[in-house]
């Protein structure tokens, strides 16, 4: 057996792949921290018990809520339930609650098949997204999906039962360790080159390296762009890849092979299903029938297995994973060959990526060497994948010539120059949008609170601290590998832009619709009332965050000895 095989099995006793589901539920925690909501724990704390039975207390729940759900109050002033825990719910038609009720059993198969090799991969249930907003952000009806699809905009996501979730999370576990030591080879100074689905890699950093090559003389880029590139990776190909990567004869191959091959479930078919009264059920359906294989068009209230002929499930955790793996030989063709006859640098997050060069008359060079590399098939030494094409006389083509002396490149996120980098004008104004949408929320809170300042009040510790604070998570320190706290943002996300008077200007246009929304009813409202109600300033936020995001006991303590050593020299 080898030792692919070894770690993968040493993962699949019944009380580690219960250590994963717990895992797996505490990733799906939705706001948990920032609604302060008492853990069990706690509750069994507050409940008098005795220093033994809590000393005994061991259960994985313990950090968890011990209510699962939270009481809004929306935007008509109605009270509504909310779970704070949001597990989707496979195409099985098992809920994480029956599945928590069942759990040893079910550990107990996962595990028996998993050892004997028997393990199959439920049809991912999938959902799709539109790409541009509808008017009023209303929900899309059946209409509106089918007419995205024929433009070719919308985005296509698979769900996974809640078992094939845990079983995915093993295999990354494995495969991950040993794909780093891969990818790490071309993690060269001064930058990587490939950021996205890796640990301690962010858009971020990809976008900050994009500047500082910018910065070094590569002025001329490459702004390229990948077509439907998770459903398009040729299945073939990808399954050569893992075998090489993994072994032929491996556990770990057949698992990831019957992960790649796994059917798909028709979107259309069963979000708009109907129940015997009448009304929609959407993916309750699968609590009553299977999906099973028919021909034809997807009907509303019969869902529709097919098979995937092409791409990978995208949305679970081996789905980054594997388009990394399959894209690697194409990062190392740009360093290690095509690098060698043109000077130029190359940053890749997922499927997009920039390739800079010196010269405007180099980029053509570049991109018909690319261009072919990435769209002849893999019998042609391509990847067999499909590239947007340049178009000059398009600006808005999603693969394009830039001088960035001239023009600037949107990445990630991010608008980036030859000598700035901040957040991309369309990411500033879908924030502004929703910071307006909370704002003016308060004309239908003004029945239930006639009082202007009650009103103002309410809305503040309610709706828009939330914008700004976003919630809080557990993450490990890169450097030490230790817990610590992390803020989860808007402004969190953004917070690496150096251009603080972008975020100094959208702050006070922030205070700015309060001023205009309460004009009539609280004509004198100044800045110091908004404080005095505890309104944070998104100026200051962005500031906390990045001494957030340094600051570690790793990092004071080499900073601490950065200065006696300091001292000691003077």
């Amino acid at each position: 057996m080898c030792d692919i095989d070894k770690q993968l099995l040493s993962l699949c006793e019944p009380d580690k792949i219960e250590a994963k589901y717990w895992e797996y539920k505490k990733a799906k925690l939705d706001n948990l921290l920032s609604m302060d909501k008492p853990t069990v724990l706690q509750e069994l704390i507050a409940s008098g018990a005795t220093y033994q039975e809590i000393r005994d207390f061991n259960n994985p729940s313990a950090n968890f809520p011990a209510s699962e759900t939270v009481t809004i109050i929306g935007k008509d002033g109605k009270k509504r339930t909310k779970p704070l825990i949001t597990i989707p719910m496979g195409a099985d038609g098992i809920t994480y609650q029956k599945f928590e009720q069942e759990l040893d059993d079910r550990v107990e198969d996962i595990s028996k098949r998993l050892k004997n090799g028997k393990y199959l991969f439920y049809p991912f249930r999938e959902v799709i997204i539109l790409k541009d907003p509808l008017p009023n952000n209303r929900r899309p009806k059946r209409k509106d999906i089918v007419d995205a699809i024929k433009k070719d905009r919308v985005r296509i996501l698979s769900i996974a039962s809640i078992r094939d979730a845990i079983v995915q999370r093993i295999i990354y576990e494995v495969v991950e360790k040993r794909a780093e030591k891969q990818f790490a080879r071309l993690d060269r100074k001064p930058k990587p080159v490939s950021f996205a689905y890796r640990k301690n890699k962010s858009a971020a950093m990809a976008a900050h390296a994009a500047c500082r090559h910018m910065k070094n003389g590569f002025v001329h880029v490459l702004d390229a762009d990948l077509r439907k590139f998770f459903d398009k990776i040729p299945t073939k190909p990808l399954l050569n890849v893992c075998e090489q990567f993994v072994g032929s004869d491996t556990l770990t191959y057949k698992l990831l092979h019957r992960f790649i091959k796994t059917d798909r479930v028709e979107y259309l078919s069963y979000n708009w299903a109907r129940d015997k009264q009448g009304q929609y059920v959407g993916e309750k359906i699968f609590q009553e029938q299977k999906p099973r294989c028919y021909k034809g068009e997807p009907r509303r209230d019969c869902p529709q297995r097919l098979p995937r002929e092409a791409g990978v499930p995208q949305g679970g955790v081996l789905s980054g994973l594997l388009a990394n793996l399959y894209l690697h030989s194409f990062d190392e063709w740009v360093i290690n060959d095509l690098a060698k006859q043109i000077p130029l640098h190359y940053v890749r997050y997922a499927d997009d990526f920039l390739v800079l060069t010196r010269s405007a008359e180099a980029l053509p060079l570049v991109y018909d060497e690319i261009y072919s590399k990435l769209t002849k098939t893999v019998s042609q030494d391509g990847l067999g994948l499909q590239m947007h094409c340049v178009d000059p006389g398009n600006p808005e083509a999603k693969t394009r010539f830039v001088d960035v002396r001239k023009h600037t490149v949107k990445f990630v996120g991010f608008e980036i120059s030859h000598d700035k980098l901040r957040i991309h004008p369309t990411n500033i104004k879908k924030f502004k949008e929703r910071w307006q949408e909370e704002v003016e929320s308060e004309r239908d809170l003004r029945d239930k609170y006639p009082n202007a300042r009650e009103r103002l009040c309410w809305l503040i510790h309610h709706r828009l601290r939330y914008k700004i604070y976003g919630h809080t998570i557990a993450e490990q320190c890169s450097k030490c590998n230790k817990s610590r706290m992390k803020r989860r943002s808007w402004i969190a996300f953004f917070s690496s832009s150096p251009d603080w008077r972008q975020i100094k200007a959208l702050d006070k246009w922030m205070r700015r619709q309060i001023y205009k929304q309460f004009r009539e009813d609280l004509p004198d409202l100044t800045y110091q009332d908004l404080k005095d109600l505890r309104l944070p300033s998104l100026f200051r936020e962005y500031y906390r965050v990045r001494d957030l995001n340094r600051i570690c006991s790793c990092y004071l303590k080499s900073t601490l000895c950065k200065k006696l050593r300091e001292q000691e020299e003077s």
